[in-house]
């Protein structure tokens, strides 16, 4: 028998009336709608019923091809909702209340499985959801891989393989069976929370402030002011996040390594830079080794001194802005902040590059273990 080729246009109806019928139905009590009642009705209330006043339908966006995994296809569509909520408190108190929903609908379609699923949005929900997808986007746009990313190649496997190859290996000299799977996943996924903090950052700074633009006199004497903003802040917030991922990442790498080459070592002790120094001199000629050895000596020390600034003294916003109120009236001294401040994106930019580049050294040097 031939199968009926199911078109777009089918599911996008199916996926609305499926919207529809979470109203008909009153399914609000399901955990994943709770936030279209949560600013309505009291905490331990239970949703009794939903009477639909109007329920109309905006005109739908086109259904677009989109990247990824599960679904090959999306769509948005503008709901308006008019309805009466009855809802019930633990103390038996029933009451109406009358509520009109501005929504939006996205349905997500796989034509290859015939899979649907859908989000109902209000306004604050669409707003996360689109600047979700910006960040998403400038990912892109940037290029920043992943561990993720099945066309990022380490020795010609994506990571997850080329990882696996190397732990699963049968070795003679004792270490530390590890879960291939479960360190891939922490290791994997620091690495895309570094990448979209990262991004965050960069999306940023077109924003942010220059110390420079708001030139003032005072007694004669010319003072640059300076009112940080919300892009500011979140710059600053960024910086101060992405510098602790960064240490932490290499932490991780720093067990991996501690496994195959300080077994004996309590994990409370095991920190990147201490393991590097206690790898064994056979391998000191491995240029697995001296890559990581380099990078301990150098990106990793600076890139310390900063985390240890951050956690233990001085955040790194307060630290700029103290700069700021010293120099306050100095035009060159201002110029050279700023570019500081600008550059600090780009300096997490390469040291986004070395995590990979560590991440491949780090298994080749555990693969030279035998």
């Amino acid at each position: 028998m031939p199968q009926v080729k199911i078109e777009l246009s089918d599911y996008v109806s199916y996926i609305k009336r499926q919207v529809e019928l979470v109203f008909q139905r009153n399914h609000l009590n399901e955990l994943r709608y709770k936030y279209l009642t949560h600013e309505l009705v009291p905490g331990d209330a239970v949703i009794e019923g939903v009477k639909i006043k109007s329920l109309v339908w905006g005109s739908p966006g086109p259904v677009e091809t989109v990247n990824d995994r599960m679904f090959t296809h999306s769509f948005e569509n503008a709901l308006q909702l008019d309805c009466t909520i009855t809802y019930k408190t633990k103390a038996g108190i029933i009451a109406p209340i009358d509520h009109y929903y501005d929504l939006t609908c996205i349905g997500y379609i796989s034509i290859h499985s015939s899979l649907i699923n859908f989000d109902i949005l209000d306004e604050l929900g669409l707003l996360l959801r689109k600047y979700d997808s910006k960040i998403k986007s400038n990912i892109e746009k940037v290029g920043f891989r992943s561990l993720w990313d099945d066309d990022k190649r380490f020795q010609g496997k994506n990571a997850i393989m080329f990882f696996s190859d190397v732990i699963n290996k049968n070795r003679t000299s004792p270490f530390i069976k590890l879960s291939w799977h479960e360190t891939f996943d922490d290791l994997a996924r620091c690495v895309a929370d570094l990448r979209y903090t990262l991004t965050e950052m960069t999306t940023y700074r077109q924003f942010i402030t220059n110390f420079l633009e708001d030139k003032a006199t005072w007694n004669g004497k010319s003072i640059y002011r300076y009112f940080p903003t919300f892009y500011d802040k979140q710059y600053w917030l960024k910086a101060g996040i992405i510098i602790q991922f960064l240490y932490n990442y290499w932490d991780k790498l720093g067990s991996i390594l501690a496994a195959y080459f300080a077994p004996m070592l309590p994990a409370r002790q095991v920190y990147f830079g201490k393991i590097i120094d206690m790898i064994d001199a056979k391998f000191y000629i491995s240029p697995n080794y001296l890559w990581l050895k380099n990078f301990k000596d150098n990106n990793f020390k600076k890139l310390n001194g900063k985390r240890i600034k951050v956690v233990h003294y001085t955040n790194i916003e307060s630290e700029f802005f103290q700069e700021y109120t010293r120099k306050n009236t100095s035009k060159n001294d201002l110029e050279q902040l700023e570019n500081e401040k600008v550059e600090l994106a780009n300096y997490f930019i390469q040291e986004y590059g070395n995590i990979l580049s560590g991440f491949e050294y780090t298994m080749l040097l555990v693969d030279e273990v035998v």
